[in-house]
């Protein structure tokens, strides 16, 4: 079971078709590596696990297409696909929806955190209530995306969900987001401190560049709450009908309300010292558990060249999986 983390490096389309320009590329580039690293993998013979996007056309719509090309000797092909999807995602989102699934993919429906539930007098089988305030709203959201990053990572056992063994990481917006993280860099956390193999794609930046950064010791300023508040700041200006709480009002009431519950606060320094760690001693700790060399690690941090990446991908993986 490999996780995807693979994401647009923003949330505005404008944005990040902007962004893909600077380095050269248009978004049908970054839909070929999507498709490309999806269909080997499958063609390989991983499961993939993807944290739900159940938009129209969206990812998950093309990963179960490929699925189903790829599972046809499969005693359960809806194992190669497997949804989880956050209780704040799937609870908001209409059944019909949900059930256009059912029968293509394992869905994890997953549930808030227990002192979530209690603190917020939450009926986990029904929406938040209307009149839940807009800190309220904003701390649920964000526990529930750790939570489903946690399950993903075998920290939080649900049901028979199998962890993941390793991440690809690709993209990812810095800014925009609704968890206490930027949500790739979330994952990117949690898979180096499992030392679970972690594969960085660098080619469209966001996340995945500045997890990179990090790991190389350049203390990319993005990974921290000063550079994030930054970031967030920016956002009405390219993003005018963006309605978010800013992020320093949400992250100090986040780690108020950790604090009384014995949750993990919003820690940017713990974060960059994990990322550096792994990349000590010539990436020893990276390369150690994702099974490439430092340089076949720095190639899949630059390459531009889709075969390439998939190339680096698959050889780590029959490395340390097989």
């Amino acid at each position: 079971m490999i996780g995807l983390s693979i994401s647009e490096t923003s949330t505005n389309p404008e944005v990040f078709a902007a962004q893909l320009k600077q380095r050269g590329y248009l978004k049908h580039h970054f839909d070929d590596v999507l498709y490309e690293m999806a269909r080997y993998l499958l063609a390989s013979g991983a499961n993939l696990a993807y944290g739900g996007d159940l938009r129209e056309g969206g990812f998950t719509e093309c990963l179960l297409g490929l699925a189903q090309q790829y599972s046809a000797q499969m005693q359960d092909p809806t194992r190669r696909v497997e949804l989880f999807l956050a209780w704040i995602s799937h609870i908001t989102t209409p059944a019909e929806r949900i059930r256009q699934f059912k029968d293509k993919t394992q869905r994890w429906l997953l549930l808030p955190p227990d002192d979530v539930i209690t603190e917020l007098k939450l009926d986990p089988k029904k929406a938040p209530p209307a009149g839940l305030s807009r800190s309220d709203s904003d701390y649920l959201s964000a526990r529930c995306f750790t939570e489903m990053r946690e399950t993903m990572q075998g920290q939080r056992p649900f049901l028979d969900a199998a962890p993941i063994r390793a991440r690809v990481l690709l993209g990812g917006p810095l800014a925009g987001y609704s968890g206490r993280y930027p949500g790739l860099v979330e994952e990117a956390y949690f898979a180096v401190k499992a030392n679970s193999p972690v594969y960085l794609i660098g080619a469209f930046g966001g996340c995945t560049q500045a997890v990179i950064d990090a790991i190389e010791g350049r203390n990319p300023k993005s990974l921290t709450l000063d550079g994030q508040v930054e970031l967030d700041e920016q956002i009405p200006r390219t993003d005018p009908d963006s309605a978010k709480t800013p992020y320093a009002q949400r992250a100090e009431d986040f780690n108020r309300r950790a604090a009384q519950h014995q949750v993990d606060p919003i820690d940017y320094d713990t974060i960059l010292s994990k990322f550096r760690k792994a990349g000590d001693n010539n990436l020893e700790v990276l390369s150690k558990s994702n099974g490439l060399t430092p340089e076949e690690n720095r190639r899949l941090f630059s390459t531009t060249h889709v075969s390439e990446m998939i190339y680096l991908i698959l050889k780590g993986l029959r490395a340390v999986l097989t």
